[in-house]
């Protein structure tokens, strides 16, 4: 699981298609379902289900997806951290 593939899910359970993520993200729709069935293989939970055309999150997929923001939160502290470490003068 990756950084990517939690924005992904994320995105998905915001926008609530493969389509309308690829369109977010600018990238094909084969590139996200790539992207979800390599998250789906590193957990052993399903984390969406299909619901006629579309695909929906899971409470399981969901849980990961609200997680995937406090990852990121955590994730811009610690570039902004970094930036500040560089900005700094010697």
């Amino acid at each position: 699981m990756d950084e990517r593939q939690l924005r992904i899910l994320r995105e998905l359970g915001e926008l609530g298609s493969v389509t309308a993520v690829a369109e977010a993200l600018l990238v094909t729709p084969s590139a996200i379902s790539q992207q979800l069935r390599l998250l789906q293989r590193s957990v052993p939970v399903p984390l969406t289900e299909r619901s006629g055309r579309s695909l929906t999150l899971t409470p399981a997929g969901q849980a990961l997806a609200d997680a995937a923001i406090e990852v990121e939160a955590a994730l811009a502290r610690a570039r902004q951290t970094v930036e500040e470490f560089v900005a700094e003068p010697s």
